[in-house]
């Protein structure tokens, strides 16, 4: 159970994530500060399942389990059950008492957690290794047509980048694997020459930020992430910011803001463009509004906004901690009690034996 516990501690912690970032957002913090934030939370989302504490098993009271019922007391003398005639068939506590029985009830859905708790497993990792080996194949196949098809050595700010020409199904993109590569679409080669540069630059700061990484990183995320909704929010918000920062990168160089949000609507909508993925998409009007809107004022400066940021992150994330952890302890308890259902035809357990029978398992 532990890799599927794993997942789906890892999916409750990204929506807790997820609403901390949408409050840090109101804050309107730069794109970068948003872009920091953001990987905050996807990078704690995974690992803070994987601390040592993470499934220690919480002392002192425990709540009801689903399909596990706290049995009335029938009086206040009755230490067990009715019908037990030895306290000692019944559990080894010191002095047991009636507010500790619970009664075993069938549930459904643990059931079919546990019965075929075997081929989830295996569809995880069947899944996980699909869609990793795909990525592998995709990616191998990128860098050989790269450096089979690389032309030319040229200098951007500085710094030399290859710019290949003619890539099947690629046109203006960028690649940082093994060297910083520049896709290059001839279509391009009408455009002035400032207006060149321009995408060049764009291109370069994809290059900078690192943006093959990320999106490999978020490929191998896919995997265990594939049913979480906000993983596809967490994509798209990182791949807008992106292109936010690029297209800021580039048009504070370019020298015109105007001309440079004039270029993304040129290459968008002229027909000897057609073949060109640059600038296309249905985020340009929100990436040409981000390029043109005057500097807002932040609600909160970034300091005191990034702070309570985490104010609201470490116990929005150590809350959804601790309610994983109930639940996989119910889940196991609902386990032992079933077992012994099943074997004994026995209804009602103790509550204290049933939980340190889990822990000592667990332990």
């Amino acid at each position: 159970m532990s890799f599927i516990t794993y997942i789906f501690s890892t999916i409750l912690l990204s929506w807790v994530g997820c609403v901390v970032y949408l409050g840090f957002r109101w804050t309107r913090p730069t794109s970068t500060a948003r872009r920091g934030m953001l990987w905050m939370v996807i990078l704690l989302s995974l690992t803070i399942p994987l601390t040592p504490a993470f499934f220690q098993q919480a002392t002192g009271a425990v709540g009801q389990v689903q399909g596990v019922t706290t049995v009335p007391t029938v009086t206040v003398f009755s230490p067990v059950p009715v019908g037990t005639d030895n306290i000692n068939e019944f559990c080894h506590c010191a002095s047991p008492h009636a507010g500790d029985v619970i009664m075993y009830q069938a549930s459904r859905v643990y059931d079919g957690i546990l019965t075929h708790r075997g081929w989830i497993l295996i569809a995880l990792v069947l899944a996980t290794f699909l869609v990793s080996l795909r990525l592998a194949l995709r990616l191998t196949a990128l860098v050989r047509v790269t450096r089979r098809c690389r032309n030319e050595r040229i200098e951007v700010m500085g710094k030399k980048v290859w710019l290949v020409r003619g890539v099947p199904r690629l046109t203006a993109g960028s690649l940082r694997l093994g060297g910083k590569y520049i896709f290059w679409h001839p279509s391009l080669d009408v455009l002035p020459e400032a207006e060149q540069q321009a995408i060049l630059l764009h291109e370069y700061a994809h290059i900078c930020q690192c943006n093959t990484y990320e999106k490999l990183f978020f490929g191998f995320l896919q995997s265990i992430w594939i049913l979480n909704p906000i993983y596809y929010f967490f994509a798209q918000e990182l791949e807008l910011l992106s292109e936010y920062m690029a297209d800021e990168y580039a048009a504070s160089r370019f020298g015109n803001r105007k001309n440079y949000a004039q270029l993304l609507f040129v290459v968008k909508s002229s027909k000897k463009f057609a073949a060109v993925n640059f600038f296309r998409g249905s985020k340009l009007k929100a990436r040409v509004a981000q390029v043109l809107k005057q500097p807002e004022t932040p609600k909160v400066h970034l300091f005191p906004a990034f702070v309570l940021g985490l104010i609201l992150l470490f116990p929005g994330e150590f809350f959804a901690e601790n309610l994983i952890r109930e639940k996989v302890k119910d889940i196991r308890l609902y386990e032992l009690l079933s077992k012994e259902n099943h074997q004994t035809g026995k209804q009602e357990f103790c509550k204290k034996c049933a939980y340190e029978a889990v822990e000592s398992a667990c332990n």
